[in-house]
């Protein structure tokens, strides 16, 4: 939620790192977030896109419209920011090594990125960190980031086959979309919950959210009633206690909400 004032040229940065732009207006940036965040009664910060790729009519397919390291000088002091605000920040990021080959690309990935997200955790243990979208990575990579950070968080949203879309974007760029985003679904087919995914509920049910990718009811009619339904299904698989917490205890508690 930043009012940062930017030119054309400037705004290039949020496609591709720029450290020249950083290097020059870190300070001010910075200072204008932290004006904007203690102006408003925020509960987070997010969703930060740190790899993501184009998935809508603006953006061109099949190329990074979000590639901005997570553990830039940048991200490390924003996190900062936050944990001394206690204000969790949700981040976007693709689960990528180095030489695996992306199908829908049809290319191999040319970094490793969960390293990079590794170190932004460790950099400040007190900061809340929500890895968005449970599907990005598999259950193994996920599971493994929650053993070693007490600090992260994750959600489950947008990556269901049945809702298949909830953005609303072009039967075109569901086409291209659909194989990478199914890569590590949550659930199969015919709705029913990876038992992968089953244990790491189980495992971290204090640590899990469900979470839309919507905004409203309004904005995406049926697909949002769709995606809620595949959300209530997830939850009617697990237990009463931890499905509780993943529908809504786990986000009042990091969110600090009191309803």
């Amino acid at each position: 939620g930043s009012n940062v004032s930017m030119n054309k040229e400037e705004i290039i940065f949020f496609q591709g790192y720029r450290k020249d732009w950083w290097e020059e207006n870190l300070e001010k940036s910075l200072e204008q977030i932290e004006r904007d965040l203690k102006g408003r009664p925020f509960r987070g910060i997010g969703e930060l896109r740190v790899r993501h790729y184009g998935n809508g009519p603006e953006v061109p397919e099949k190329a990074h419209d979000y590639n901005f390291p997570a553990d830039s000088p940048f991200m490390f002091r924003l996190v900062d920011l936050a944990a001394r605000l206690r204000l969790p920040v949700a981040i976007h990021m693709e689960a990528e090594s180095k030489g695996e080959y992306i199908e829908f690309l049809g290319r191999v990935a040319d970094e490793d990125t969960v390293p990079a997200l590794e170190r932004l955790l460790a950099h400040n243990k007190d900061a809340l960190i929500i890895w968005c979208h449970l599907g990005r990575a598999n259950p193994e990579v996920v599971k493994g980031m929650l053993d070693r950070h007490p600090n992260l968080y994750v959600d489950i949203s947008d990556v269901h086959p049945r809702g298949n879309n909830a953005r609303g974007v072009s039967p075109e760029s569901l086409a291209i979309f659909r194989e990478y985003t199914l890569k590590n679904s949550v659930i199969d087919e015919n709705g029913r919950l990876g038992e992968d995914w089953k244990r790491l509920f189980m495992s971290y049910p204090d640590r899990t959210m469900i979470s839309c990718d919507a905004m409203s009811s309004k904005c995406y009619g049926k697909v949002y009633s769709a995606l809620m339904n595949e959300l209530k299904n997830i939850l009617s698989q697990l237990t009463p206690d931890v499905a509780a917490k993943i529908a809504s205890q786990n986000a009042k508690k990091i969110f600090r909400i009191d309803l």
